[in-house]
């Protein structure tokens, strides 16, 4: 019985390997045929298919494939990197990131988490210029929405925060003085 279980685990190692062979050499379907036909239900599997239906164009199947994979492995950060980029592809820029952030709870040494901050970073950096100036200019609701919007391209922007935080301080001192 474990004689088995291994053959089965080597066998289906050579599987995933011929499978990903076909998709690199632009087989998708190819792939998705040979990977249905093994009737294998398992992360890497799916997983597989997914980036099938990927490199065919068939961005909602794959979309599912990615979605089931998550169902398996809820924090597998290659699946929600994955489902971040498909995402991005279809114009739903905001699910997305928020894909990339939930990757980057899990592992923020992740290759392609690490790229994503260096893009989101200095797209943050911009609405911290941009809010500076209109603190400075006493443009306050507008200065809060840059903020709220360089927050939302990078969550963990400390000049953001301090920014924020300050306007805050500001605030309440002027309260202060005017009550």
């Amino acid at each position: 019985m474990v004689y088995k279980r291994e053959w089965e685990g080597e066998l289906n190692s050579l599987y995933y390997v011929k499978g990903m062979a076909m998709i690199e050499e632009g087989n998708a379907a190819d792939a998705v045929a040979f990977i249905k036909e093994l009737k294998v239900e398992n992360f890497k599997f799916t997983y597989l298919r997914a980036m099938a239906y990927i490199k065919g164009g068939n961005k909602d199947l794959a979309l599912k494939e990615i979605d089931a994979c998550l169902k398996l492995e809820k924090d597998n950060v290659e699946a929600l990197v994955l489902k971040g980029k498909l995402l991005w592809s279809m114009g739903k820029n905001e699910e997305g990131n928020n894909l990339f952030w939930a990757a980057y709870e899990i592992d923020p040494q992740h290759p392609e988490v690490k790229e994503f901050l260096t893009i989101m970073k200095p797209k943050a950096d911009e609405y911290y210029e941009k809010a500076s100036r209109l603190f400075l200019c006493n443009e306050h609701l507008e200065a809060l929405a840059a903020i709220k919007k360089g927050l939302d391209l990078c969550r963990n922007n400390s000049r953001l925060f301090l920014l924020q935080a300050s306007h805050v301080l500001c605030v309440d001192t002027c309260l202060l003085y005017t009550s």
